[in-house]
């Protein structure tokens, strides 16, 4: 028998619940953008990580470590080129179309200037790498080579991944990258069936690109009915000006993430550039939960800027991905044979030791998260600047004194990074951020 306590006790619940539940729906509806957001840029970087690894051991088998080397050299290299391309417009651009989203004629003259000041900024790119590739008396066939591979560039160029992102409607972007990916991945299988077609990887790579990018192209004329005019030359320099302190922090940020390679593939070799590229593969993919992570994080440490939330979470985080680096560990010998059999073995050294980075790697840019809302975001370039000094000055010593070798600049790489943890660590001490400069998890404020 239901009593009338019990009844009410029964009623009073099922109400509380009811309101939980509509609280929740009230709030999922008044993020949907957000979280919809959130949602196409985890799918594009799952898939930008995962579909490269789907035909990573058919390249290794047909091309051999060498030439797939060769070919990841020529990336990294162009990689600095995309950087200047970009000029940080991705996040000014982004801004600004934000800010102007429901004035059409801002955003015309906005997407114009950024537009024309890009194709501009290939123009130079193409002809400083020319430049370069006579300097360095590159032979024919790598200069095409090396030509194609600025791909990367022209994709830079024309993806208006700045007005998606500032209109918050990034499933455009998801689509449009994952029909690239999609396209690269089955050519690859089609066309690529010797050693000898390894110029023909960035052609496929950039067919890809270019569908995508004319897709893009595509909805933001067509769909989103933006129009694209000429502009003054004051008018594109005073947007690349205003870009300029967004491209110093950008390539403060990423200088160092292909550099190993390039000095690699300089003193060392190709096949070396790949044994190296495979330890990154498997860091990126390690990477994968941090960056999301933090994506879903930091609207919370923005708004509300709690520090032991934070903590919180590296607890968490860094609790993971330990067990994953011992798995790595463990079966590393494994995950290299796996990936392109046995003329990869002399890598598995390499994964080892590159994986480490993932601890230091993940514990600053979480703390990080803290410092950008708290107003030090230049605590943060400065402490990238040290660790690229680091980098740099010492690979520089080694080189004169004797010889750098794969291990050596590996190890640099690590060395780099705990440099960067220790500075953004010490910066927190000295903002009272953490309240102990012997214990990262110590904070009870």
């Amino acid at each position: 028998m239901i009593t009338q306590s019990s009844f009410i006790r029964r009623f009073y619940l099922h109400g509380t619940l009811k309101k939980h539940l509509a609280n929740i729906r009230e709030k999922a509806e008044r993020h949907k953008t957000l979280i919809q957001n959130f949602s196409y840029l985890s799918a594009l970087q799952v898939f930008n990580m995962l579909l490269p690894l789907i035909t990573l051991p058919y390249l290794l088998t047909v091309l051999g470590a060498d030439y797939y080397g060769l070919i990841v050299y020529a990336q990294a290299i162009t990689s600095y080129f995309v950087m200047f391309v970009n000029f940080g417009f991705n996040i000014y651009g982004t801004k600004e179309i934000s800010l102007n989203r429901n004035d059409k004629s801002k955003i015309s003259e906005i997407s114009s200037n950024i537009i024309l000041s890009k194709g501009l900024l290939f123009i130079a790119s193409v002809a400083i790498m020319a430049g370069v590739l006579l300097l360095l008396k590159v032979s024919t066939k790598d200069q095409i080579l090396f030509y194609l591979t600025l791909h990367l560039c022209f994709y830079e160029f024309i993806l208006p991944l700045w007005y998606f992102q500032g209109i918050e409607k990034m499933k455009y972007i998801t689509f449009v990258n994952l029909l690239s990916k999609l396209t690269f991945t089955v050519l690859i299988f089609i066309i690529i069936k010797n050693k000898e077609d390894y110029i023909l990887v960035p052609l496929v790579n950039g067919l890809g690109s270019l569908i995508a990018g004319l897709a893009s192209l595509y909805i933001l004329l067509v769909v989103e009915k933006v129009k694209i005019h000429l502009t003054h030359l004051k008018d594109v320099i005073f947007y690349i000006k205003e870009s300029s302190v967004f491209a110093l922090s950008n390539i403060s940020s990423n200088l160092k993430d292909n550099l190993s390679k390039v000095l690699i593939g300089i003193f060392l070799g190709h096949t070396e550039v790949t044994y190296f590229d495979i330890g990154e593969k498997i860091l990126r993919l390690l990477r994968i939960p941090v960056g999301l992570t933090v994506q879903t994080i930091f609207p919370r440490l923005n708004q509300e800027k709690d520090i032991k939330f934070l903590f919180n979470v590296i607890k968490i985080l860094v609790s993971f991905i330990s067990v994953t680096y011992i798995f790595i560990v463990i079966f590393s010998k494994s995950i290299v044979l796996f990936l392109g059999g046995e003329q990869l073995l002399p890598s598995s050294k390499i994964v080892i030791l590159l994986n480490v980075l993932i601890i230091p790697n993940s514990v600053s840019f979480l703390l990080m998260q803290i410092l950008i809302p708290l107003g030090h975001k230049q605590k943060y370039l400065t402490g990238l600047l040290i660790a690229n000094f680091t980098f740099i000055f010492s690979f520089s010593i080694i080189q004169i004194v004797t010889k750098n070798s794969l291990i050596s600049i590996t190890i640099l790489q690590v060395v780099s990074e705990f440099v960067l943890l220790i500075y953004i660590y010490l910066t927190c001490v000295k903002l009272n951020i953490i309240n102990s400069p012997f214990k990262l998890f110590a904070y009870e404020k």
